[in-house]
């Protein structure tokens, strides 16, 4: 954890918004992997903030969003950010290609497939 906040530190520091976010995303999900659900939650809730601020969508903060509300027993919002992901990922030709099993999990738990 300590190592992914210091590289978000470092990030803070440079011009590159994208490679920011990403630092952040590492974050959220390390927090998730730690059992700190909520603040995890916290982290993607204010990523997705900023991706609508500039009018994009990612799909990786979408499927932690799921992943985040399903472990915190919230089936119904996991389930509409699981299909969010599926929508956004399933247009990504590397991902659909090299995750194909974990892009198949996110459409299930979406209702998508």
């Amino acid at each position: 954890m300590q190592l992914f906040q210091e590289a978000l530190d470092y990030r803070q520091t440079q011009p590159d918004a994208l490679a920011t976010r990403i630092a952040k995303w590492c974050v959220g999900k390390a927090l998730r992997a730690l059992a700190r659900t909520e603040r995890a939650l916290e982290v993607q809730q204010a990523l997705l903030a900023e991706y609508e601020a500039i009018g994009k969508r990612d799909g990786f903060v979408f499927e932690e969003l799921a992943e985040c509300h399903d472990a915190l027993g919230d089936k119904s919002r996991a389930r509409r950010y699981f299909a969010l992901a599926y929508a956004e990922l399933s247009r990504d030709r590397d991902f659909v290609q090299h995750e194909a099993a974990r892009l198949e999990r996110i459409g299930k738990l979406g209702g998508v497939l």
